[in-house]
């Protein structure tokens, strides 16, 4: 995972800058004038009182790499200057990720404009700009002026207005602005948001999030279980499909686009919209990409509903665990133990975890609400592991679970299963989503008969593609 951080500029940033800025090479990438001693200090002095200049370092993996900002900063514009001066780090794929960190800066600085100004000669800039949206508007002495509006108006009719750039407000953790960001850093991902307003009402009826790595293949979510349309109860049909039709006609006037993937939730989210939307994809000429088998409990109002779900050696095994005084821990305290019991499982069964720790440890750090980890311990030992993210007020999805390998002949995994539905209970929880037995659409039928055994319920998952070919073909 790249590490890219923007921190306080300090005096050892300064410093820094002073020797990168004499590499001729980068002075000439970065267009900077040579700078003295005395005049990188009347600057760093200044910066205190400055409102039309904001400056962060950049650091990789803890490292100082170079530096970053907004100047001329006037009236929700400014022009964007980035360098990376520690050569090492040249090369690295590191630009987008700053560059993403930097439009979420933006935002809290209610900069709706970005410019910038890059050397023609700069080949690989200009493209990652272009990439991340920014347009080329002049050149001029061998300077490219480029540009990228954070917020616009994309379309209008009588009834409605299609936004470009407005914060997503959703309750759903995959499709909240908070997640949207961290993984768009993480993964150097570009984001862009769309926001349907009934100009009657003033109101958003629907917000839209697609993302993509290299211009050509967007998706939502950015990542996550599912994605999809951001929805009012009672939207209507008609206005899904001027939103996905408009989205589309701007994101291939601005990207080189070849594919748009919607992974839609499961029929058990029960959000009244994801089925419209299924129905809209579908009709408009979307093909189906894949076809999922998604399994969940329904949670009841008492445990003993759960019990009913299962078989009998299912309850003998729980009720031998708690003979042995196996408990469910809700209050895990060292979560790296929990991930590592959830690992030796996967690699003994030979999956690979598709998350390291320093992943899973950034997405609890950052959304501490959200992730919760449940353990089945006996005398001090971890018997069985999950980690699960509250993805709304009344739903949590089991994101991974397992056993520990010594222990699996016990199947704490059931008891687990168990004690998260009691969990679920005290909590309000609706729906325990345990998560999809297929993997495009080709079923694991091992998977399939141990949820159905818990009792669960299936719903369908549906992934809609739409491809453009290349017209030269």
């Amino acid at each position: 995972m790249k590490k890219v951080k923007l921190v306080i500029y300090d005096r050892e940033f300064l410093e820094l800058s002073y020797d990168w800025l004499n590499n001729t090479e980068l002075r000439a990438f970065t267009l900077s004038p040579e700078v003295t001693r005395e005049e990188q200090n009347i600057f760093f002095t200044s910066l205190e009182k400055r409102s039309d200049y904001k400056i962060w370092g950049i650091e990789y993996n803890n490292v100082k790499i170079g530096a970053c900002g907004f100047k001329y900063i006037k009236s929700e514009q400014a022009e964007l200057w980035c360098y990376i001066g520690n050569s090492s780090f040249w090369g690295k794929g590191l630009g987008r990720y700053i560059l993403n960190e930097m439009f979420r800066r933006s935002k809290s600085l209610n900069i709706n404009e970005i410019y910038l100004h890059v050397s023609k000669y700069n080949i690989r800039a200009i493209k990652l700009y272009e990439s991340c949206g920014f347009l080329k508007i002049k050149e001029e002495n061998d300077l490219v002026l480029m540009e990228k509006n954070m917020v616009e108006c994309i379309f209008f009719n009588e009834k409605y207005e299609l936004n470009h750039g407005l914060p997503v407000n959703s309750s759903s953790l995959f499709l909240s602005q908070e997640f949207i960001d961290f993984q768009c850093n993480i993964q150097g991902k570009v984001a862009e948001r769309f926001s349907l307003i009934e100009k009657s009402s003033k109101r958003v009826i629907a917000q839209l999030v697609l993302s993509t790595l290299d211009g050509k293949v967007w998706s939502s979510p950015v990542t996550g279980a599912f994605g999809g349309l951001d929805g009012v109860s009672g939207i209507k049909s008609e206005e899904i499909e001027l939103m996905f039709d408009k989205v589309c006609h701007w994101l291939k006037v601005m990207y080189p686009v070849e594919k748009i993937v919607i992974k839609l939730p499961p029929d058990c989210y029960c959000d009244n919209v994801s089925q419209k939307v299924a129905n809209s994809l579908f009709r408009t000429g979307w093909a189906l990409d894949s076809f999922d088998l998604n399994y969940h409990l329904n949670v009841k109002d008492d445990v003993s509903c759960f019990r009913k779900g299962i078989g009998s050696s299912k309850k003998n095994r729980i009720n031998k665990l708690d003979r042995t005084n196996a408990v469910f821990e809700c209050e895990v305290l060292n979560f790296e133990d929990s991930y590592n019991v959830i690992k030796m499982n996967r690699e003994a069964q030979g999956y690979p975890m598709t998350m390291d720790w320093s992943s899973i440890e950034a997405l609890t750090v950052n959304f501490p609400s959200r992730v919760r980890y449940f353990n089945i311990v006996r005398s001090g030992v971890i018997l069985a592991s999950s980690i699960c993210l509250l993805l709304n007020y009344n739903y949590i999805y089991v994101f991974y679970w397992g056993e520990h390998p010594e222990y699996r002949k016990e199947s704490p995994i059931e008891k687990l299963a168990q004690g998260i539905y009691e969990f679920a209970i005290n909590n309000n929880i609706d729906v325990i989503d345990i998560g999809t037995s297929t993997e495009n659409s080709t079923p694991n039928q091992g998977l399939m008969s141990f949820k159905e055994s818990l009792g669960c319920s299936i719903s369908s998952k549906l992934t809609f593609c739409k491809v453009y070919y290349n017209e030269k073909n």
